[in-house]
């Protein structure tokens, strides 16, 4: 069997169609950019259905590595660690799950190994308005619940104040249809109300180019999530 932490053993002729580069999405950023560019390769396919992950990036801390990455493919865990060039940035470890397009989960160090949440996932450059169809998912905090799909259409307007823009608009989910309506400021900063029935929950984050991320609802009830225009 082949071991799978031997990079000299790997056959790269095996790496997986999604090698690719992919953005990171810090929904509650600590001592991080708010997104950051990262390549990823997944090499080979080994008896015990796992991956090798390689890859490497720069983020709010410095230009890293990746080390002893792994992606199984028959439980969808997903896990590396960033070993930064300067060696007095301490290593951060990343776990999680893959689903629906999208890795998700925690990032630490040894000594805190969850500063904050994570979503991995290939996104289009493009810039793109406000006004028009959404499609995204809401994680729960505790990452093995629900990854939850929802569709929302917007229609956007110059805030009055001249700050950014403010939109109102309509959606669905898997607990049926909601409205919708908030502020996306000039520096990016999102803030939205989801509103289903007699339910409502505040929804937090960015807008850049054509993805909007964040949190919602309360630490003890709420989670992350990550949205991009149709």
């Amino acid at each position: 069997m082949t071991d799978i932490n031997d990079r000299n053993n790997i056959d790269n002729s095996n790496k997986i169609w999604w090698s690719d580069q992919y953005t990171i999405f810090y929904t509650d950023k600590l001592n991080q950019l708010d997104h950051a560019t990262i390549k990823l390769e997944f090499l080979g396919k080994y008896p015990n259905s796992t991956c090798l992950v390689t890859g490497s990036g720069n983020d709010g801390f410095g230009n890293y590595i990746i080390e002893d990455g792994q992606y199984d493919e028959s439980t969808k865990i997903f896990n590396f660690t960033k070993s930064f060039k300067d060696s007095n940035i301490m290593k951060q470890k990343y776990e999680g799950q893959y689903s629906h397009s999208m890795f998700f989960g925690k990032w630490g160090t040894t000594s805190d190994p969850d500063r904050g949440k994570f979503i991995i996932k290939r996104v289009s450059d493009k810039i793109e308005l406000l006004t028009g169809k959404w499609s995204g998912y809401y994680f729960y905090y505790d990452t093995h619940i629900g990854r939850n799909q929802m569709f929302f259409e917007l229609t956007a307007y110059k805030n009055p104040d001249g700050n950014g823009n403010i939109f109102t608009g309509y959606g669905n989910d898997k607990s049926g249809d909601f409205t919708i309506s908030g502020t996306v400021f000039e520096n990016g900063v999102a803030s939205i109300k989801k509103i289903q029935g007699k339910n409502s929950w505040n929804y937090n984050g960015h807008k850049k180019k054509s993805q909007m991320w964040g949190t919602w609802g309360k630490v003890e009830s709420g989670g992350i999530f990550l949205a991009w225009k149709e």
